[in-house]
């Protein structure tokens, strides 16, 4: 037993089948300016080779490894090098842990393992209250390690795991961080009175990697929450979180990696039986769906996968957003398919925003969110040398006047200077309409994490032609991103052009012809005592149309925004907003009349930690609107007794007092008169945690734009890794006229079998 007395020291409504995502950890971007003058580019390589040596630890070969139980009693155990040399990040930068920490690391022909042991003389106060696949593990007692497997300082995947034996994992390009990425992995933990203790397994079949290279990259962070403390292996600093690994540790003896993978080969049956009624629209069948998907690793860095006859059932449903604007809302991705090597695809600084060039979830989707078939799908993605290559290519199955179409996306960058890349996007075919259509981007991004001083900055440069049906006409788009982004002092500027015409239609776009600047700038101060952090924020957007011609503005100013050590807060948001409306618009029943609005508004939001078993948020605030006023107030609470149990009830309710227009019968608009609506979106969730394994999740959600409400119930029960059964159920409600009738129910059983040679 390794165990031993520990020793002081050394994270509009819609109804459509897809779950929001959780947040990403954030992302920043890079660019290095090739064409610098030498006596620039000399400087920057120098502030860079002031950076410390990065630790070193090598995982022993042995010839069986231990068992996955966590009780590190395993033989095995006693031959493997040990980590303790941990120093804190937070809430006192550069002190020693307050509590003692030890990593082991050893490999076989097939796994990577990692032996865990988070010592704690106050064992007792330990939080602990999840354990369900993919919480989010960081805001309890965790220990998270970041692999980069290409050792190429840029990606990496995240493995995280609790007390209690939950696994989060993810995969991360530079910061911008896919939660929902699944890899087949197992860990084991246990509570003791001397602290607790984890074993974590990983098949190398998972990872992809550079074959041959004896060495990886490796970050390691422990978070104990009941004082915020988090303590680092490697680049232990607040500039930088635990997904940059410029500065990461080294993992050497990973030269033998490439006998595990065999034959490289997976291969996942499945089957969907799906009942559907649906009393709206008079539907009520039965269907049998069977399916097929296959994995297979053409080199150790790159992966050819094939889909047939998917069925994304399973991934769950929106969580409901309401829109108090005239530009569409982003709903995140979801499905397994495509989020395995999305990072791949990420073009520039662009994410969850105006202009990203692919945005997967146009594919096998209808402008409202109904499922269309996709008999068959491709792709290849990974890593050759220098090169990041993804390929996909879709075939849709038409539906009603939209006919079946190939749909494609590829996507190469290359690895240039010490952290940046350079690359390029193109796409090719409309999900949503039967024109034809063409995109081709190109961009560069900087990043340097030893910037003056060991802080980061970062940049990005673009641009994209769009050719929709042979007309290319007012349909380029390109930008310019700078940033700032560490501790003590964050800023950013960027600018952004659309044209009227621009039409990514494997992309996302909500606003055309427009020119978009934006800035901002936050101060940090680290006081002592209780109080970890404290920020002031100013930020504004400037949006004019391609003539220079005002469109809208937005100017915000956070004058406090406080945290505690252990996550309580309170936030004040002050902004200004200058709005150019040229076409009427709805918000619910009552349309916003043409006219130019100046109004301002005023929030606080205030929040207790999660700490705690009950946890509370809320926030309220109003103002002027639209030459009116509003108030709004946002209440939640969430409820954790133990690690096998957690309800939560949300609200978000808008009043309004506004001069609007009301839709006659025969489409057109009425006079401008006084109006005055509410709008109501609540959402109550439960999830039961029977055992890491074995997860019960139910999603209520309803909102009064839609008069509709909707109940998502998912029981998912992991057999073993990579081999899951489903049991979901989906129930739609109608509350129109104040009656409440059934609307569609569709319950579904789904099992995939994970076969691995």
């Amino acid at each position: 037993m390794l165990d031993r007395p520990p020793s002081a020291g050394s994270l509009r409504a819609s109804n459509s089948k897809l779950e929001t995502a959780d947040v990403s950890d954030g992302w920043f971007v890079q660019f290095r300016f090739a064409s610098l003058p030498l006596a620039l580019l000399t400087l920057l390589y120098s502030a860079g080779s002031l950076a410390l040596e990065p630790p070193h630890i090598k995982a022993i070969r042995v010839d069986e490894g231990p068992a996955i139980d966590g009780v590190l009693d395993d033989p095995v155990w006693q031959l493997a090098q040990v980590i303790d040399d941990f120093t804190q990040v937070e809430p006192h930068q550069g002190n020693p842990p307050s509590e003692r920490t030890e990593i082991r690391i050893l490999i076989d022909d097939e796994m990577l393992y990692f032996g865990v042991s988070c010592f704690d003389r106050r064992a007792d106060e330990i939080v602990a209250r999840r354990m369900q696949r993919d919480d989010f593990f960081f805001l309890e007692d965790s220990i998270s390690f970041t692999i980069d497997t290409f050792h190429d300082h840029r990606n990496g995947f995240l493995f995280q795991t609790g007390p209690h034996g939950g696994r989060r994992d993810g995969s991360f390009e530079n910061r911008n961080f896919e939660s929902n990425w699944d890899g087949i992995w197992s860990a084991k933990a246990r509570v003791t009175s001397e602290g607790w203790f984890a074993e974590i397994a990983i098949p190398f079949k998972t990872l992809p990697f550079r074959p041959g290279s004896d060495s990886w990259g490796l970050n390691i962070s422990r978070v104990m929450r009941r004082d915020g403390e988090s303590n680092r292996w490697a680049d232990p600093f607040v500039e930088r979180i635990l997904t940059d690994m410029a500065e990461a540790g080294v993992l050497e003896g990973m030269a033998s990696a490439q006998d595990g993978i065999g034959l490289g080969l997976d291969v996942v049956p499945s089957g969907t039986v799906r009942r559907v009624d649906d009393n709206t629209e008079d539907r009520h069948y039965t269907k049998l769906k069977p399916g097929f998907d296959a994995f297979y690793r053409i080199l150790p860095s790159l992966t050819g996968s094939l889909t047939v006859n998917s069925d994304f059932g399973e991934a769950g449903v929106d969580e409901r957003q309401v829109n108090f604007d005239r530009f569409g809302l982003f709903f995140p991705e979801k499905r397994d398919f495509f989020l395995q090597d999305s990072g791949l695809f990420n073009f520039a600084d662009l994410r969850q925003e105006n202009g990203l060039p692919y945005f997967s979830r146009k594919i096998g989707l209808s402008a409202t969110g109904e499922a269309q078939n996709l008999p068959v799908g491709g792709k290849v993605a990974g890593r050759i040398g220098r090169f990041n290559i993804g390929l996909m290519d879709i075939l849709q199955e038409g539906k009603g006047e939209i006919d079946a179409s190939n749909l494609f996306a590829g996507r190469v960058s290359m690895n240039v200077l010490g952290e940046s890349t350079i690359g390029a996007i193109v796409t090719n075919g409309d999900p949503l309409s039967n024109q034809n259509n063409t995109l081709i981007g190109l961009d560069f991004n900087y990043k340097n994490s030893t910037f003056a001083e060991n802080r980061l900055l970062s940049g990005s440069a673009w641009a994209q032609q769009s050719v929709t049906s042979g007309d290319a006409s007012q349909q380029t788009a390109y930008g310019l991103s700078l940033q700032y982004p560490n501790d003590r002092i964050n800023w950013r500027i960027s600018f952004q052009e659309f044209g009227e015409k621009f039409n990514p239609a494997m992309g996302f776009v909500n606003r055309t012809d427009i020119r978009q600047y934006r800035g901002s700038w936050q101060y940090r101060w680290r006081p002592s005592g209780d109080i970890n952090t404290v920020d002031a924020r100013i930020s504004g957007i400037v949006t004019t149309n391609t003539s220079n011609r005002m469109e809208s503005a937005v100017f915000g100013f956070r004058p406090l925004v406080l945290a505690t050590e252990i996550g309580d807060g309170v936030e004040l948001r002050i902004a200004h907003f200058h709005d150019v409306v040229r076409t009427p618009f709805p918000i619910d029943d009552i349309y916003v009349p043409e006219g130019t609005y100046d109004y301002d508004e005023g929030m606080v939001f205030l929040r207790t930690s999660h700490n705690r078993p009950i946890r509370a948020r809320l926030g309220f605030g109003g103002g002027s609107f639209r030459d009116g006023h509003n108030f709004r107030v946002a209440p939640s609470i969430e409820w954790r007794p133990s690690n096998h149990w957690m309800l939560s009830f949300s609200h978000h309710f808008d009043r309004f007092w506004i001069p609007g227009q009301k839709q006659r019968p025969d489409g057109t608009l009425g006079a401008v008169a006084d109006r005055d609506f509410s709008t109501h979106l609540t959402q109550m969730k439960l999830k039961i945690a029977f055992t890491p394994d074995l997860t019960w999740n139910t999603t209520v959600q309803w909102d009064n734009l839609s008069e509709t409400m909707g109940l998502n119930s998912r029981l998912r029960w992991i057999i073993r890794e990579g081999s899951d059964f489903f049991i979901v159920f989906n129930q739609d409600y109608t509350t129109r006229g104040g009656e409440f009738r059934v609307g569609r129910t569709e319950p579904l059983i789904k099992l995939d079998w994970r076969y691995r040679f």
